[in-house]
């Protein structure tokens, strides 16, 4: 389900991007200069705030009294997924609306924190921990 989930956020954002790359600032609207100063580096601080988030947050998060170990791995990949999602998003408007590659560089951040969350096999049972509790390992019996 995890997998699952992360994968939709994922094709979410690179349809999107296409979408934006295929509309673009040379194609429906013109360039807004205003909006071009002020824009990127703000895709940019959301990129990069996402991402520290997305990596402080999910390990923190407990789990209801009657929740699965595997609920609790759905939902901390959910919440860091969905982080880096948000910021992603917001690059690709903000690239759309300005034409800057410093929105760019802000959607590469965010596609590298999907990529960071994404729920491998050593990530999952980090994820389905309890805080407090060593994630089993194949060395350590």
């Amino acid at each position: 389900m995890a997998l699952i989930i992360w994968s939709a956020l994922l094709i979410g954002v690179i349809l999107f991007a296409a979408v934006a790359t295929y509309v673009g600032p040379k194609g429906f609207w013109g360039r807004n200069d205003q909006l071009a100063a002020i824009l990127p580096p703000i895709t940019i601080g959301l990129a990069v705030v996402s991402l520290v988030i997305s990596r402080l947050v999910p390990p923190r998060m407990k789990g209801g009294p009657a929740g699965t170990p595997d609920a609790l791995g759905v939902a901390r990949t959910i919440v860091a997924s969905g982080l880096n999602e948000g910021g992603a998003l917001w690059a690709v408007v903000g690239w759309m609306l300005t034409g800057s590659t410093m929105a760019l560089v802000a959607l590469a951040i965010s596609i590298a924190g999907l990529l960071l969350v994404f729920p491998s096999r050593n990530r999952w049972a980090r994820l389905c921990a309890t805080p407090g509790q060593e994630p089993a390992t194949p060395l350590v019996r």
